[in-house]
């Protein structure tokens, strides 16, 4: 899908960093950055993280692997699956020249994850996903859409966000709230 080994970074997952590093740096919040292998589990276990990236971090695959949403491959095929009993499923689209047309990701907020530290994971089936991820966590418009229907408790609890993008000219467009689940 999109992994190159020694290949460097996803795009989207740089979009998504700067957006959350620019964000972090308006409240003040100091940060660091650990790409691929670099990062640890006694890193997420010393500090409080965000994960970024889908298929391509094997953190964000880990401690959310038994959320009610899912990142999820069978057989080459990438997807975001709801798991419950016929549950909804979610697959990037692509055209007749293989461009991705349409992306989705997930943005998570763990009060108290897998680590014992407050977690956040932000990514996407592709790059493309992830870039919309971290674009809608870093913007305050986007937020407020996104979490209209939430609980009234939701500050203290756990979340998780399905987000579409529609991809014109391989860039991603506004990030679009279709699923929420919190706990």
């Amino acid at each position: 899908i999109f992994i190159y080994s020694d290949y460097g970074v996803a795009a989207g997952d740089v979009y998504a960093a700067v957006a959350l590093s620019a964000l972090l740096g308006k409240f003040d919040k100091p940060t660091q950055l650990r790409i691929g292998t670099n990062t640890t589990y006694e890193d997420l276990r010393n500090s409080p993280a965000i994960v970024v990236g889908g298929f391509n971090n094997k953190w964000t695959m880990q401690l959310t692997s038994s959320f009610h949403f899912a990142f999820l491959e069978k057989n080459g095929d990438y997807t975001i699956r709801e798991q419950i009993p016929g549950g909804r499923i979610w697959k990037t689209r692509t055209d007749a020249n293989g461009e991705t047309t349409e992306d989705f990701g997930i943005v998570s907020r763990l009060v108290d994850s897998k680590t014992g530290q407050f977690t956040v994971a932000v990514a996407g089936i592709g790059p493309k996903g992830t870039q919309a991820a971290g674009e809608f966590v870093s913007s305050s418009q986007y937020l407020e859409e996104g979490l209209r229907q939430a609980p009234a408790n939701w500050q203290n609890g756990n979340l998780e966000i399905v987000l579409q993008t529609t991809v014109t000219d391989s860039v991603a467009g506004p990030p679009h709230a279709v699923a929420a689940y919190y706990w």
